[in-house]
């Protein structure tokens, strides 16, 4: 049965990574579907080139050159045949000649709205999707080049476009399904990430943005009766893992995992798929696994629309940055709400991040990340500046209080006691966050807590 892959930017970003995600894909089911995003950091380069090119135009053009020799010189590493070679070649370089006379509208008009931003971002995918579309045909695989944009529709909200799903069902069937069976295709090329709008023109789905286009992908096929396996997300890890394995080495791949207990971590700063682009895909009733392009060994992390059991289960721990705690005193009880929800609402607005707040009788307490350093004078309550400490987040399934007195008891009896530590549970019910006023341990709390859950 087909499936869908994703390819992120890393994937794509050189020969090594590229020749491996062909091997994937030769082996993939027949009919199947690869979405790719830009190479990597070129969608930061195209940003800037677009932000320069307000002021200095020359400079800017500097960007796109960098980002064409990085593409010949792909071509160049994956691709043998001369012939397809100077095609992908010349397609490449069409797609970049556009970018150029965009930042050249950009310097003359001296304005750099949303359009014109979703039109030269869209340019690294089409970039990209041209490589490996000749990368493929010279490797013998029969492979269809389609332009996303003729099918993913979506509003006119640039930057963050909204998709249009009855307009992308009945696109997809014309534009994707119907030419790839007439032609009996091994693979569809397409891009993730850009989309066209109702009034033909480009848009982008916004950060993180190919995710969401391969499950709306999968979702929209699947509703023209093409039936898909599975949503295969590629990335340079294997799957969502049990913590940071930058900070710690021997973290563990998790097998299975909620997309509930997704959203928590996500949120929580932790570098995984933002659920809410799998969507889609999880309603249509389309499995989601998490890959790693590098690892064919790796069976990937399995999403999955509900809790993975009923048991309480911990799964991983997740590093909290810039995390400040709010102490509010006031005269009454209605005072202190007052003061509690205006201050919470002043922390959202300098796109900080609340992770906990409770109201004891006179007293309020908000527990926040700060990235931004320079909000922390304008936050004060009472005068009160906020107080720097240090914390981590423990996720998982149905964490209940029983399981944040066992954490308490087993980090005790493992020493693993720091002064002044705090726990803190989750509305949700899906995390502990510990806080503390020096740094945590997390090596050691993973290897207690989280692998010996995890082996149990």
């Amino acid at each position: 049965m087909p499936k869908i892959l994703k390819f992120g930017g890393t994937s794509v970003g050189t020969a090594v990574a590229i020749k491996q995600l062909i091997s994937i894909i030769e082996s993939s089911p027949k009919g199947s579907v690869a979405v790719f995003s830009a190479f990597a950091k070129v969608t930061d380069l195209i940003t800037e080139a677009t932000e320069t090119a307000l002021n200095n135009l020359e400079k800017a053009q500097e960007f796109v050159y960098r980002i064409e020799m990085r593409a010949l010189g792909l071509i160049e590493e994956v691709i043998s045949d001369s012939e397809l070679i100077r095609e992908a070649e010349n397609q490449v370089k069409a797609h970049l000649n556009e970018l150029k006379e965009l930042l050249e509208s950009i310097n003359f008009l001296k304005e750099c709205h949303g359009s014109a931003i979703d039109s030269a971002l869209a340019k690294g995918e089409l970039v990209s999707s041209t490589v490996i579309h000749f990368a493929l045909l010279d490797s013998g695989i029969k492979s269809f080049l389609a332009d996303s944009r003729n099918f993913m529709i979506t509003d006119s909200n640039y930057c963050h476009a909204n998709p249009q799903y009855a307009l992308i069902t009945e696109k997809i069937k014309s534009e994707l399904i119907e030419p790839m069976i007439a032609g009996d295709y091994h693979i569809a090329v397409t891009q993730g990430f850009i989309a066209r709008s109702t009034q033909l023109k480009t848009t982008t789905l916004g950060r993180g943005g190919s995710d969401f286009s391969a499950s709306i992908i999968g979702a929209c096929m699947a509703k023209n009766d093409y039936e898909i396996d599975s949503i295969d997300i590629y990335t340079d890890v294997d799957g969502v893992m049990t913590a940071d394995p930058r900070l710690v080495p021997n973290a563990k791949s998790i097998d299975k995992i909620s997309i509930s207990e997704m959203l928590e971590m996500s949120y929580f700063g932790a570098k995984v798929l933002h659920p809410k682009t799998i969507l889609p895909a999880l309603e249509a009733q389309i499995p989601v696994n998490v890959m790693n392009t590098m690892n064919s060994a790796f069976l990937g992390t399995k999403i999955i629309n509900e809790n993975v059991d009923s048991e309480s289960e911990i799964h991983s721990i997740i590093n909290l940055k810039d995390l400040y705690i709010f102490r509010i005193a006031a005269d009454d009880a209605k005072a202190c709400v007052n003061e509690v929800h205006n201050l919470s609402q002043r922390i959202m607005a300098t796109n900080s991040t609340i992770i906990y707040s409770s109201i004891i009788a006179y007293n309020g307490l908000i527990i926040a990340m700060v990235p931004d350093k320079t909000n922390l004078m304008v936050l004060q309550s009472n005068g009160k500046v906020p107080e720097p400490i240090f914390g981590c987040a423990i996720t998982g399934e149905n964490l209940r209080l029983d399981d944040e007195i066992m954490a308490i008891s087993k980090m005790v009896e493992l020493g693993i006691t720091k002064p002044k530590i705090d726990f803190y549970q989750s509305p949700t019910g899906n995390s502990i966050i510990i806080t503390c006023d020096t740094p945590l341990d997390l090596q050691q709390i993973h290897d207690k807590l989280v692998i010996r859950a995890t082996a149990q």
